[in-house]
């Protein structure tokens, strides 16, 4: 009762799943220099206007104004790659 969480565990793993690849994409909002050098400045600062997408299996997911979208691994359409993690 209240608000305990109560967990099942198997004793011993029997999933046969494989870890899959995550990676995070990082952009600068526009293909303008303006962007870029915006975010050159404001980046140490642990700011700035960015974009991301997340590859997973060798594609990339978004989310932009008409929902979520795909597109190859930083080729994000309307935006400047810079960074991944």
């Amino acid at each position: 009762m209240g608000n305990e969480l109560s967990l099942k565990v198997p004793s011993r793993h029997t999933s046969t799943r494989k870890a899959t690849a995550v990676k995070v994409h990082i952009y600068d909002v526009g293909t303008t220099q303006v962007g870029q050098a915006l975010n050159s400045i404001l980046r140490p600062f642990g700011t700035g206007i960015f974009h991301c997408g997340v590859e997973v299996h060798n594609r990339e997911w978004s989310f932009g104004e008409d929902g979520v979208y795909d597109t190859p691994p930083k080729k994000c359409g309307g935006h400047t790659y810079c960074d991944s993690i």
